[in-house]
């Protein structure tokens, strides 16, 4: 129906708006901000409600989180600014462009560049909030649990793509497959959360809210896309009683 941000507000308001965004992209980008939104939220209330408490830091591993980072937006970027670039055409099957070795090789520098001097930032600025008063023996600050949503989205944005991409091949088909991507991010959700004592069974439970609020505006993003989620063609003659609703109605 509306491969790109631009046909559906069209569509809406008439205007030939030129935006070349894909429409399924676009919800599925808002999937992942009301998926942060809501798992921050549900840490913050099971902390509040005294299930949860703040944790030691764990020790970190030199420079792996860094390193993911900065290869996670390299990746985006090069992808992204490559797309951006040839969005007059056709890049062929997403997972197909995703695996293959096209890219914008200095966006993607850029974006990454960008992407670690933001997160250096944003680390000093937190420092600087829970640092204490000098002491002799400075105890170090402890981490709140809904602070792991950044390592989360990182890591289980990865592997979800990671295993979409993995069953849909195994399938044979073209596209991405839920499944792999619900079965290699829940998995990872609940390793990290378990590696920093939080048990699988509070952890599905804070996870839960998210995942249905994602799930749902990612199907959302299908429907308005037309991507698969249409079945058979309806012949039926639209009922009178609809005849203020749009046509497919």
């Amino acid at each position: 129906m509306f491969p790109t941000i631009g046909h559906l507000f069209s569509y809406l308001t008439g205007l030939p708006l030129h935006i070349p965004i894909p429409t399924f992209g676009f919800f599925m980008l808002l999937s992942f901000a009301g998926a942060w939104r809501t798992f921050r939220s549900e840490y913050r209330r099971k902390e509040a409600e005294g299930i949860l408490y703040p944790f030691p830091p764990p020790k970190p591993i030199p420079h792996l989180d860094r390193i993911a980072l900065f290869l996670a937006a390299f990746f985006i970027g090069a992808k992204a600014i490559y797309w951006w670039i040839n969005r007059s055409y056709y890049i062929g099957p997403l997972p197909d462009f995703l695996l293959s070795l096209r890219g914008s090789l200095t966006g993607g520098i850029i974006i990454a560049l960008i992407t670690i001097l933001t997160a250096w930032f944003w680390r000093r600025q937190f420092a600087e909030q829970t640092t204490s008063k000098p002491s002799l023996s400075p105890a170090p600050a402890l981490l709140h649990p809904y602070q792991l949503m950044d390592r989360l989205l990182l890591f289980c944005g990865i592997a979800g793509f990671a295993g979409a991409i993995l069953f849909a091949k195994i399938e044979g088909v073209s596209g991405l497959n839920y499944y792999g991507a619900l079965i290699a991010g829940a998995l990872t959700y609940l390793y990290i959360n378990r590696k920093h004592g939080i048990p699988l069974p509070i952890a599905a439970d804070i996870g839960s809210p998210g995942m249905m609020l994602a799930y749902a505006i990612g199907r959302l993003g299908c429907h308005l896309a037309g991507d698969g989620d249409w079945g058979i063609i309806n012949t039926t003659p639209q009922p009178a009683w609809l005849q203020w609703t749009p046509a497919w109605t």
